[in-house]
């Protein structure tokens, strides 16, 4: 490879121990898995605002992974929160709710550390 290819290959970037990945499949990627989710747990396809909501979503890939994106999807659709304030990629990946989300997952993994038994059972 040449000098000139070699610096128009991009690798993925890594931040806060977490790999970023390139935006442009990735917030297609983003797009399809919400939709996906939306339509296998809510029972219809969502609607996106493709300019607003790929700006987020390009937004938020700054700082978290594909995976990491997927996963607040996940717990969004599957919590109350989305009952109370609709079902929208651009509220999913709001700050409100990215933060709500946050501390779910601090409160778990700190009541695991407390009662490292109770998590083992529930596995049984």
């Amino acid at each position: 490879m040449s000098t000139q290819e070699s610096t128009t290959v991009s690798n993925p970037i890594v931040r806060d121990n977490t790999v970023v990945e390139q935006k442009s499949s990735s917030v297609k990627e983003i797009f399809h898995y919400f939709r996906e989710v939306v339509g296998d747990t809510k029972g219809f396809e969502p609607e996106i605002c493709w300019g607003k909501d790929g700006r987020l979503v390009k937004l938020r890939l700054r700082k978290y992974s594909s995976e990491e994106i997927k996963s607040l999807i996940d717990w969004y659709l599957s919590s109350e929160v989305s009952e109370r304030l609709g079902v929208s990629l651009e509220t999913c990946l709001s700050t409100h709710v990215i933060n709500l989300w946050k501390a779910n997952k601090s409160r778990k993994s700190y009541l695991d550390r407390l009662y490292p038994n109770m998590a083992n059972e529930k596995l049984r």
